[in-house]
């Protein structure tokens, strides 16, 4: 059977795309952290969403790994949208400095965040160490590019296994209810009416 894309099917990939790149690139300034960490779950929910609007095969899985997957990054941005704070505070003889707490979000992924990118940066040094470049510019943007794609690989593991640990928890539920459907329940009938 040949299996092949139709131009609508395109033209709707091409406008998913087109989609990812103005939101990024519209939430880059504010958010570049934000952005890191949730375009690569992003495009993997958009897969799932695909899956599970497209067939019937893996839909329950797909449908589980929306779910989990969409919990966990909005989890990940209310995080960072909440972040400790270090301010200054115009009370009382002279400005006072404060530290205006964050989420408990915010601290559960920075226990994660920090201590898994010294760990990597630590065993892997030369994961960030510059190539060689002709310039200096061009060995400083290339560690840049780097750092953001260990960050996201980062940022993103814990987002990838809540969706399959979602897509798993409804793939077996469905497979439950599927067998309860097709084996009934054995009834005892004596007869007796």
């Amino acid at each position: 059977m040949d299996r092949r894309l139709s131009i609508v099917v395109m033209m709707v990939l091409v406008c998913v795309a087109a989609v990812d790149v103005a939101v990024a690139r519209a939430f880059w300034s504010s958010h570049q952290l934000i952005v890191v960490g949730v375009l690569p779950t992003a495009v993997l929910l958009q897969v799932a969403a695909w899956q599970a609007w497209r067939g019937n095969r893996g839909r329950a899985f797909a449908l589980g790994a929306l779910a989990g997957g969409l919990l966990m990054t909005a989890s990940f941005v209310y995080a960072y949208l909440t972040p400790e704070v270090l301010g200054f505070a115009a009370m009382g003889p002279g400005p006072q400095l404060y530290v205006k707490p964050g989420s408990w979000l915010y601290y559960a992924w920075t226990a994660y965040v920090d201590p898994t990118l010294d760990l990597v940066v630590h065993q892997w040094p030369s994961l960030i160490e510059p190539d060689d470049q002709p310039t200096e510019d061009d060995a400083q943007r290339t560690l840049s590019w780097k750092l953001l794609g260990l960050q996201s690989l980062v940022y993103s593991l814990p987002q990838w296994l809540a969706a399959l640990v979602g897509g798993l928890l409804f793939w077996g539920a469905a497979a439950i209810r599927r067998r309860r459907l097709i084996e009934p329940a054995e009834e005892d009938y004596t007869g007796a009416g």
